[in-house]
């Protein structure tokens, strides 16, 4: 359906077949209540795991809302993955669609703006930029190798933030080679 809770699959057959996500969570939590999803979150950091567009991001987000509160799956987002590239992927998608998720709307430490002369907007675009963990796993990012995809990444939010971007560099206690 639209707003993302039902995942449609063509089988062998061509046939159809729709998996609701909230369904799904609920299984599996009938059928194995002992289930850990923070370790199933864990799991999330295998070559195969990539966020390939707003639908993945839509079918990934909500099915960890039904599964986890928020601040047990956003530290394991933020933490160092040995998929890197499949957690960019999944960075990237969610500062593209910020009105599915949204860094800003998430525990984090965030960018201290009260030297700013004036007010952001608030908008999730803007938003999403105030999390200094969201900036630190980026550069962190980058650091192995994908500085193209960050630099981009950085180069489109801060046409959108560029305050935000820059005071939050200037606020990171750990040192990181620039990358803008």
């Amino acid at each position: 359906n639209s707003d993302g809770t039902d995942i449609s699959i063509n089988n062998e057959k061509n046939a159809l077949q729709t998996w609701n996500i909230d369904t799904f969570v609920l299984a599996i939590n009938d059928l194995v209540p002992t289930v850990n999803w923070k370790d199933v979150v864990k799991e999330l950091d295998h070559p195969g795991f990539l966020v390939s567009d707003r639908q993945a991001l839509v079918l990934l987000v909500t099915a960890l809302r039904r599964a986890l509160p928020v601040e047990l799956y956003i530290d394991l987002l933020y933490g160092k993955w040995n998929n890197v590239e499949g957690q960019l992927s999944w960075v990237t998608q969610a500062i593209r669609y910020p009105d599915i998720f949204c860094f800003g709307d998430h525990p984090a430490h965030p960018v201290l703006i009260d030297c700013l002369k004036h007010p952001l907007d608030d908008t999730k675009e803007i938003w999403t930029w105030r999390s200094l963990n969201l900036i630190e796993c980026l550069l962190r990012m980058a650091d192995t190798g994908l500085y193209p995809t960050v630099l981009d990444i950085f180069r489109r939010g801060i046409q959108r933030a560029g305050e935000l971007i820059f005071l939050g560099l200037l606020q990171l206690t750990v040192c990181y080679e620039i990358v803008i």
